[in-house]
């Protein structure tokens, strides 16, 4: 096995939970070795979700939801840390996740609490990505 990294986001609807998810991450041995608090702009989340612009949802419901509020952008680190992650965050629809995965506290598809990268490609983009934003340091 070999450390790794990846990427999560705190989606809007996480932020009253922020520290009981990372204290679940942190129990299985999955560190936080970078973190930043960014509002997402309509911009950034074209180049982010690149692959949703042409669909309707996008600019109804997407980008309005994902510039409601803080997000927290976390790099973790840990063995096998993509696959670990994406298996404690469980499947996009929290109605698929079993009950000790982050998601299954979602609302539904979009509104599910977290986002994680999907493969090292996934990662390396989207750790671009984040590191692209100049935002201020948020007190």
């Amino acid at each position: 096995m070999s450390k790794k990294r990846t990427i999560v986001l705190f989606k809007p609807d996480s932020i009253g939970i922020w520290g009981e998810i990372l204290t679940f991450l942190e129990k299985e041995d999955l560190a936080v070795i970078g973190a930043k608090t960014v509002m997402l702009d309509r911009s950034f989340l074209k180049k982010w979700y690149c692959h949703l612009v042409d669909k309707p949802f996008f600019s109804s419901e997407l980008v309005p939801y994902m510039t409601s509020g803080l997000i927290l952008a976390l790099v973790i680190e840990g063995e096998e840390a993509i696959e670990r992650v994406r298996q404690l965050v469980g499947p996009t629809d929290p109605k698929d996740c079993v009950s000790n995965q982050i998601r299954s506290h979602g609302k539904d598809r979009m509104r599910n609490l977290i986002h994680c990268s999907d493969s090292m490609k996934s990662f390396f983009r989207e750790y671009n990505l984040l590191r692209s934003l100049k935002t201020p340091v948020i007190f």
